[in-house]
């Protein structure tokens, strides 16, 4: 007969406690509207209207998913503290429009950018700034109306463009 401690009570119980009070990684935490597994982070299904500020910033993190949220614009700062992200994904947020210049700047390490379903309407020739590691963009199903002629110039690794 087990005993009302037993191991694998204390595991769930355990388990239960990280999932219902923020869920971490090492030394960071892991926003509470987000799901942290080893080197990604997947705030999706939400009502963000920003991406989460306290997204962990260390080494690890490498795919950053956040999808069908209440975003509206990404700003020069967005990623600031995200330099190692090799993958990003901002499909599905319908309210997303605006990508300010520079949004992606500090990601030069990135190899996949996903803006698939979103209401982007316009691109400029700032707005890919530093992404020279890129070799996948996705910016099907928008309403882009203004692609300037040097819109995708620094994209000097892109192979795959939908």
């Amino acid at each position: 007969m087990l005993s009302r401690f037993s191991p694998w009570r204390l595991a769930l119980v355990l388990c239960l406690l990280v999932s219902f009070t923020g869920r971490t990684r090492g030394d960071a935490t892991c926003p509470a509207t987000c799901t942290c597994v080893e080197d990604s982070v997947t705030c999706s299904g939400s009502n963000l209207t920003v991406l989460p500020a306290d997204i962990p910033d260390n080494e690890t993190v490498r795919k950053l998913c956040v999808s069908r949220t209440q975003i509206k614009s990404l700003n020069a700062t967005s990623f600031n503290s995200l330099t190692e992200l090799v993958s990003v994904d901002l499909s599905n947020n319908l309210d997303l429009k605006h990508i300010a210049d520079g949004s992606f700047a500090s990601l030069t390490k990135l190899e996949s950018l996903t803006l698939r379903r979103n209401a982007i309407n316009q691109l400029t020739n700032e707005t890919f700034i530093g992404l020279e590691q890129l070799t996948s963009l996705d910016l099907s199903y928008n309403c882009l109306t203004e692609i300037p002629d040097f819109a995708f110039h620094q994209l000097k690794s892109l192979q795959v463009w939908i």
